[in-house]
């Protein structure tokens, strides 16, 4: 009888997606506080060495990036840090606004307890503009659009959604300085819209979350 190979064990595949996340975030969170520029060259073996693993977890951490848009590999010469152009950046609003719009309309009705997490979000929007938390701002921001989406139920457009990268898109959106939100007044509008899907009414809770992301695609770079 002809031996096959085994598959790889459970407990080694959990492994190696924590430590894929793990490297992932670590490289998110470079970009965030700038110790990633534009241009910086990953090296597979350094990071590999640095998360005292192999290079395979790595690689993959690598191709999820690449797929957000974050890093991109050259053929023969490897893989470095990219900075979305302002182009792009207009670009995947654009397409964000259009996915939550539908997405608030397929969400009703929306449970109470969905609504308490929605409600938990702004809580936590207030919490980070009293504390002038930026980072928490744009933590709680990012959780509150992605819950609207996935509560549409559509597997398809939440993937999409994610493909965009706004964990750092957002935050880069953020720290610009001629992009600074009117923090008071976009609370505000997150708490309408949960106030709409509590009363049923998507079409209304869309309209406000279209209003709400399209500063940003009209938004041109200042003039230098």
């Amino acid at each position: 009888m002809k031996a096959t190979d085994a598959a790889p064990a459970p407990c080694v595949a959990i492994e190696r997606d924590c430590m894929r996340d793990k490297i992932r975030k670590a490289v998110i969170a470079r970009i965030l506080d700038g110790s990633y520029s534009a241009g910086t060259r990953l090296k597979e073996m350094a990071l590999a060495q640095e998360f005292q693993t192999s290079q395979a977890p790595v690689r993959e951490a690598l191709r999820e990036l690449e797929s957000l848009g974050l890093v991109e590999t050259q053929r023969y010469k490897g893989t470095y840090i990219r900075v979305a152009s302002e182009e792009e950046t207009r670009e995947a609003y654009a397409l964000r606004a259009c996915i939550e719009e539908a997405c608030a309309r397929l969400a009703i009705p929306v449970s109470a307890d969905n609504l308490a997490l929605l409600q938990a979000d702004v809580d936590g929007l207030v919490a980070a503009v009293r504390r002038k938390d930026l980072d928490d701002y744009a933590r709680y921001n990012l959780a509150f659009h992605r819950r609207v989406v996935a509560l549409s139920g559509n597997r398809t457009m939440l993937k999409v959604w994610d493909s965009l990268g706004w964990e750092v898109r957002s935050r880069q959106t953020l720290n610009t300085a001629h992009r600074q939100p009117r923090f008071q007044a976009a609370v505000k509008e997150h708490q309408t819209i949960v106030d709409h899907l509590a009363a049923g009414d998507g079409e209304t809770a869309g309209r406000i979350l279209r209003a709400h992301t399209e500063p940003f695609v009209a938004s041109p770079s200042p003039k230098k």
